[in-house]
């Protein structure tokens, strides 16, 4: 099994239309084969102190930084073969609309499953 974790800073003002693309994304890789699981998530507040976690009290204020959103996109499948096609299919189907909301270059991390 083979995992794309990706990092995206999107920008205030696209985040709706962002969310739009992604939900056509994520159904069009449940659509295809090989692929096991696909999840959004919407940043909502980071820990700024481990010390909390250790006591298990509350996280804290919520952080963001101001002019943008961070999503992160969880992509399982089930083996990087898959990953190369489909990769290229969806950049190729969402590509020029998906980089217009995008603040920055998404952080992208795939590998293996272990």
């Amino acid at each position: 099994m083979w995992s794309e974790i990706t990092v995206y800073e999107v920008r205030n003002n696209k985040q709706k239309e962002f969310e739009r693309l992604m939900q056509e994304i994520k159904q069009f890789y449940l659509s295809q084969t090989g692929i096991i699981e696909v999840k959004l998530i919407r940043h909502k507040q980071a820990q700024t102190d481990f010390n909390r976690v250790i006591k298990e009290s509350d996280p804290g204020q919520k952080s963001h930084i101001i002019g943008k959103v961070t999503y992160i996109f969880d992509l399982e499948l089930e083996s990087d073969e898959t990953h190369i096609a489909l990769s290229k299919s969806v950049l190729e189907q969402f590509g020029k609309e998906f980089l217009k909301c995008l603040q920055a270059p998404p952080k992208i991390i795939f590998g293996e499953v272990i």
